[in-house]
């Protein structure tokens, strides 16, 4: 793909009090790096570098910061088509709501007080509609200045950052009739409550949906229908079959977005707690993602030291997504159907843990794993009629490499197989004469013999790559963890 500009929307910051302590930041925290990453099966910490999003795609993609003293002043100041594609805009929409850019108004002391313990639980000045047009006059003067044929923009969004770009597409630009298809190429998102937020307690989703303090209650499942719909206002109530975390096919291609989603929430704040595990911290694991769209989850937390923003594992599928040539898709074929575990006596349930790393990367890309609530579960596709019988405990043929169909160019399928795969019925019998928990079955893919080239999630891109150093086992390469109820350690190896 080729390098379009790259439009940043950061996320929520709470009352008054934490939106101007984030107006300090020049770029919002897409500059911010980590020096912190967790390793290995007990997760201790270790030290690792990471730049930071914005300065890497300034290294490995040459991309242009233009700033001057104001990015917006820049663009409006710029000669219309002469600005280059290739460069980085941070959306500052917090800055008319923070107090700190004028000198405080004289008040009478009592006033003074209350105002200013009134900042710790209100934010006024902001709206997420009036930001979502803001947001969409920011692309329009982008397009206006930006010298290339594709004028479109492609949207980086962290948390809340995310719903804003989808009322920009859903609701300002469905009303202004300018189709969202004509001003955005592609929409990435890190840690989005695409769902809305919701806790373990009923107590707390009322607290949200009535009071929602500093404007918390855009985040209720039910109110994200009055901003993310054409003609409707917030507050509106939503029918019974409207779902939150669908993009209409006929406003965007959701083939063009990519949800991160995190899986750490020990490494959170004290929302975790109410949140629940099954979370990043504050966003839950299904509630962080739209239908259908590309995703990947990755063991970060919703922001901090740990988190997913300023993570190598962030970066690397947000590369792959934008410029990567090539899609990867594996088939794992033969398995059981969901009639098979849904019939199977005694009962059972089948799920495959998944890790995903490429070669010459320290990082995992993707993981799903039953001990962070992501397996992949046993999926009703394919009906047992139709299904090929397949002796018990024989290696599973599968994989087909197809190519993206943004690409162009084809590629030749590799083939490739499943470590043994349990067969469709009771427990089986692991070869040291235990019982076996398909729960805990792993299926793997074995690296075969390249006869193409190294293909990743969304592309080869080590051509010209930096050279990583190596890091402790755990982080990539070769992994050895233990698992739970006393099996023997196991090794993931990068396909």
């Amino acid at each position: 793909m080729k390098r379009l500009p790259i439009v940043y929307i950061r996320g929520y910051a709470g009352p008054t009090t934490g939106i101007n302590a984030q107006v300090d930041d020049p770029f919002y925290g897409f500059n911010k790096g980590a020096t912190h990453v967790r390793v290995g099966g007990s997760g201790e910490p270790a030290f690792y570098q990471f730049e930071g999003p914005m300065l890497r795609l300034m290294i490995d993609h040459q991309y242009q910061l233009l700033v001057q003293g104001d990015q917006h002043a820049y663009l409006e100041n710029s000669q219309d088509g002469t600005v280059d594609a290739d460069s980085i805009w941070v959306y500052r929409f917090y800055d008319q709501a923070a107090t700190t850019f004028a000198a405080p108004p004289r008040r009478p002391f009592f006033e003074r007080i209350f105002t200013d313990i009134g900042r710790h639980f209100t934010a006024d000045g902001f709206n997420i509609e009036s930001a979502a047009a803001g947001l969409y006059d920011l692309i329009k003067l982008i397009q206006r200045k930006i010298k290339a044929d594709d004028k479109r923009v492609v949207l980086v969004a962290h948390s809340m950052g995310g719903l804003i770009a989808r009322c920009m597409m859903q609701k300002v630009a469905v009303e202004k009739d300018d189709p969202a298809k004509n001003l955005v190429a592609r929409l990435f998102t890190y840690g989005t409550p695409h769902g809305g937020i919701v806790f373990q307690t009923g107590v707390l989703n009322w607290f949200e949906d009535v009071v929602g303090p500093a404007g918390s209650d855009i985040f209720a499942p039910e109110k994200m229908y009055g901003y993310l719909t054409p003609g409707h206002k917030f507050g509106d109530k939503a029918p019974r079959d409207w779902d939150p975390q669908s993009i209409p096919p006929d406003v965007f291609d959701i083939n063009d977005v990519f949800c991160l989603i995190g899986t750490d929430p020990k490494d959170y704040g004290v929302s975790k707690a109410v949140v629940g595990p099954k979370s990043d911290g504050l966003v839950r694991i299904e509630h962080a993602y739209v239908r259908n769209a590309h995703r990947a989850f990755v063991f970060k937390s919703h922001s901090g030291s740990y988190g997913e923003v300023n993570s190598e594992e962030g970066y690397q599928n947000l590369r792959r997504f934008l410029f990567g040539r090539w899609q990867v898709r594996v088939d794992l074929a033969g398995l059981p159907t969901f009639s098979d575990v849904k019939d199977a006596q005694p009962a059972v349930f089948w799920q495959a843990d998944m890790r995903l790393s490429v070669r010459g990367l320290p990082v995992v890309l993707s993981e799903q794993r039953a001990d962070q609530y992501t397996p992949i579960p046993a999926q009703r596709r394919t009906p047992a009629a139709q299904r090929q019988p397949r002796p018990s405990g024989a290696a599973a043929d599968h994989v087909s490499v197809r190519p993206d169909h943004r690409s162009g160019r084809h590629a030749r399928p590799e083939r490739k197989s499943c470590g043994q795969a349990p067969g469709p019925g009771p427990l089986q019998p692991d070869p040291a004469g235990r019982e076996a928990d398909p729960a805990r079955q792993q299926l793997r893919l074995q690296r075969a013999p390249r006869t193409g080239p190294r293909l990743g999630r969304y592309g080869d891109l080590r051509r010209g790559a930096r050279h990583y150093p190596r890091l402790p086992a755990g982080l990539g390469g070769l992994e050895q963890r233990g698992q739970r109820g006393g099996d023997r350690p196991s090794r993931s190896h990068h396909p």
